[in-house]
């Protein structure tokens, strides 16, 4: 973290040094040749392009990761009947058709039915499939899904 606080400082310094230079530059300091050339004209446009670009990658940063629910749908089972063992389902994360991360699942038994917990560090674009095991050794499975589409058919297998 101290790494990008310090990489941000030093975008900051670069950003207003440019700022600082712009505005000589427009108001004339360097000469009238300055004032009238490209550098005046475009220098603003650059200084505003270095803090959007600021601001978006300390937004970025600062931002929390967030989890993404998946409500777990066993029609025409009653979720309540079915007694998943939390200790042995699974879910997969895939890129390009390549497992980019696998582990146990955090399930609980919410209003509704089962719901499941991804990853923080899934994103859009991955493909989750989720394996679920009940106590009795029934297996389910979560056919491949996108992470935001929250409510997902469970199929026996």
């Amino acid at each position: 973290m101290k790494e990008r606080v310090m990489l941000l400082l030093a975008f900051l310094a670069v950003t207003v040094l440019t700022a600082i230079v712009v505005l000589f530059a427009n108001i004339g300091i360097f000469g009238e040749a300055v004032r009238t050339s490209d550098f005046a004209k475009w220098g603003l446009g650059a200084v505003i392009a270095e803090i959007v670009g600021a601001t978006v990658t300390a937004l970025k940063w600062t931002l929390p990761p967030y989890d993404i629910k998946v409500n777990l749908d066993f029609s025409p089972e009653n979720p309540i009947d079915v007694d998943l063992d939390v200790d042995k389902c699974t879910y997969e994360i895939r890129e390009a058709g390549k497992i980019v991360e696998q582990g146990r699942m955090d399930l609980a038994l919410a209003h509704g039915g089962w719901q499941s917990t991804l990853p923080s560090t899934v994103k859009p674009k991955h493909v989750v499939r989720l394996n679920l095991t009940e106590r009795s050794g029934k297996k389910w499975e979560v056919r491949p899904f996108y992470p935001l589409a929250t409510t997902q058919k469970a199929n026996e297998m």
